[in-house]
């Protein structure tokens, strides 16, 4: 496992005091505040602005002006419109609110989103065909048709145009379209570069409306500008600040008829709704219908105005998730088998994995839990025939759009930006794909795993009113995350399971906590070790309200840490005196762990048990696994220790130990 370095923010007293005067705002907010960098009083007003008048005016958008002209030129002569979408929460909630719009202007306005596993992503030309047949004069596309270059050229050759509203990254060579909506695009000196598809599609509608229009136009549509911002992971900052908390404010209380649905059959709350179960219930389930089946069951769901009707089609969506999770886990089993035959940790820095019949609509999913796990880009592919599909996902500091674009001419089709990816490729070229992305990688050589923490606090700090200030701070995101603070040197008093294991109830110096996908036997310490924890605050409202810990990561304490590390460093007099022990203690730390076997140890408790220092301990299992007696690795201020076959040693012959009298002396 990679170890995680946390990057630990700071602020000065003084000036997050002056903060919280001024702006009437908790100290601990206003502490993290600073630490993000809003340090005065202008600044941080200016991040912490929701109000709607922060949304720019949309044509300052290079090409809205011909956008809204050709647009209006079809409404005038009763042209047939066609709102071509993609199947993610971004493209399914800008295909609705544009398709709605239109149709609330008379417009003759249909959809159409591509069928994942027949189409694939992006814009293609049998599609256009259809549409042309079916009478449509203009397509306009939504959170796709950056990079339908041939598509548009032969859409004119039918008599179709195309207003191309995208978001994403844009190539050297644009669509040759009536207008190409982008705000990425170079010649674009649009404000706030950063809006989802749907944020561009919202844009447009506002350019569309009428003054007095604008109010009620804006209020219909926020809440699902809202979910697509918050699904794609946009920043939650400036206007989309501005779009997501109002957004919010507005889902809470909607009466839209299948919005409602999907929010009751999903089981979150409506007065409770934020960018959490947004992201973590009510995303999955309309992204389950893409990956299932077809999105657009979202868009009719959205559209439908009969209750009962609408509450069946959002049963529907919860029971697609179900089955995606189950194939999900299915997948992930497959490819953790798959994997160590292509993929070596401690060599490659990139996954590109290959499975028939894999779920296209489900890759993705697998891709970004690899990802994260091993902290790498990831690509897996559906292979069916000589052709494999697929999604990709990256982590920070490898972009994998650009890495892409480097081996085009291994890849048959891709899209994307720098974190998540489609494509497809030829069979024989997945090996090749592999090697020159691992080439690539290792150009940008390793990519430390880093743990923004905004800071280190007290247990005095943390108060029901200290976190329930942090409410000031929403909506919390891509660009604005939750608070992350840390406890430094902290008792950890109790471990429990819960989750059917799964998972860990703690306890660190009498404020509990819970630590998601770890169970006590993979945590670094055990009761009773001094620890570091690393953890999002938040209010406990089972029994009263008190404040709890959602646990993001956890360590053992300073010293257990310095003592590990100290084996791979050079060693001064002082830290070579900790480390020293006489062949008696050696001995007697030997049988120790011997009668115990193979097994993971935490150093903290190795110590207390033997009266030994943590340096002590670090040094004793760092001269057997030299002597090859032992393996051992450390992790966290834990170590795995592992027997290895019995033979006599001197313990004499310990470089290790040599070099610590050295430095002794």
């Amino acid at each position: 496992m990679k170890e995680i370095t946390w990057s630990c923010g700071t602020c000065h007293p003084v000036e997050a005091t002056a903060l919280a005067e001024t702006l009437g705002i908790s100290t601990l907010a206003a502490k993290i505040l600073c630490a993000r960098g809003y340090r005065t009083p202008a600044n941080a007003r200016s991040f912490l602005d929701k109000d709607l008048s922060r949304l720019h005016d949309p044509m300052l958008l290079k090409d809205m002006d011909r956008a809204v002209s050709r647009i209006c030129a079809a409404m005038a002569s009763g042209d047939s419109i066609a709102v071509y979408g993609d199947y993610d929460v971004d493209g399914i909630t800008a295909t609705y609110i544009l398709t709605d719009f239109l149709r609330s202007k008379g417009v003759d306005c249909r959809y159409y989103i591509p069928d994942r596993f027949d189409e694939g992503y992006g814009v293609n030309l049998t599609s256009l065909v259809k549409l042309r047949t079916q009478g449509v004069r203009l397509v306009i596309t939504v959170d796709t048709g950056i990079t339908a270059i041939s598509e548009t050229a032969a859409a004119k050759t039918l008599g179709l145009d195309l207003v191309i509203c995208d978001h994403h990254e844009c190539k050297e060579t644009l669509p040759d379209a009536c207008a190409v909506v982008n705000p990425h695009r170079e010649d674009c000196n649009y404000p706030f570069p950063h809006l989802a598809g749907v944020g561009v599609a919202f844009q447009l509608i506002r350019a569309l409306c009428s003054p007095d229009e604008l109010e009620e136009v804006q209020a219909r549509y926020l809440p699902f500008v809202t979910l697509g911002t918050v699904a794609d992971i946009m920043p939650l900052i400036e206007e989309n600040r501005a779009i997501v908390a109002n957004g919010i404010d507005l889902l809470r209380q909607t009466k839209h008829v299948g919005l409602s649905a999907l929010i009751d059959a999903s089981g979150a709350k409506h007065e409770t709704l934020d960018t959490t179960q947004i992201g973590f219930i009510l995303a999955p389930r309309m992204n389950a219908a893409g990956r299932m089946t077809n999105a657009g069951q979202v868009v009719e769901l959205f559209l439908e105005q009969d209750a009962e009707k609408a509450r069946s089609m959002a049963k529907d969506l919860c029971e697609l998730n179900s089955a995606r999770q189950a194939l999900e886990m299915k997948i992930m089993e497959q490819a953790l088998e798959e994997l160590p035959r292509v993929f070596d940790p401690k060599r490659d820095r990139v996954i590109v994995l290959g499975g028939e019949g894999w779920h296209h609509g489900v890759v993705g999913i697998v891709a970004s839990r690899l990802s994260e796990r091993y902290h790498c880009p990831t690509i897996l592919l559906s292979l069916d025939g000589e052709i494999g599909k697929g999604s990709g996902r990256s982590v920070e500091g490898y972009h994998l759009y650009d890495m892409l674009s480097e081996v085009s001419d291994s890849i048959i089709q891709f899209g994307g930006h720098d974190l998540a990816v489609g494509l497809s490729v030829k069979r024989e070229q997945i090996p090749v794909l592999r090697a020159r992305l691992n080439e690539l990688a290792d150009r940008v050589g390793e990519v430390p795993k880093v743990l923004d923490v905004d800071l280190t606090v007290d247990v005095s700090d943390l108060t029901v009113d200290a976190v329930d200030g942090l409410s000031v701070l929403e909506p919390f995101g891509s660009g604005n995350p939750y608070p992350l603070l840390a406890l430094g040197n902290c008792t950890l008093t109790d471990v429990k399971s819960i989750g059917q294991g799964k998972h860990s109830k703690v306890s660190i110096d009498g404020i509990p906590g819970v630590y998601f996908r770890k169970t006590p036997d993979e945590l670094a310490g055990v009761a009773g070790d001094v620890v570091s924890v690393a953890f999002r605050p938040e209010i406990n409202t089972y029994y009263g309200r008190s404040v709890q810990m959602l646990v993001n990561d956890l360590r053992q304490g300073d010293d257990v840490m310095c003592a590990c590390h100290a084996l791979m460093a050079d060693l001064d007099r002082d830290t070579a005196r900790k480390m020293q022990m006489d062949y008696r203690a050696l001995g007697g730390f030997w049988r120790y762990i011997k009668a115990r076997g193979d097994a993971r140890y935490s150093v903290g408790a190795l110590a207390r048990e033997l009266g030994l220092s943590p340096y002590q301990v670090a040094c004793a299992l760092g001269a057997f696994d030299e002597l090859e007696l032992i393996t051992a690795e450390f992790d966290r201020g834990m170590v795995n220790i592992r027997f290895l076959a019995e033979k006599k040693v001197e313990l004499s012959d310990s470089a290790l130990l040599a070099r610590v009298e050295r430095a002794a002396k």
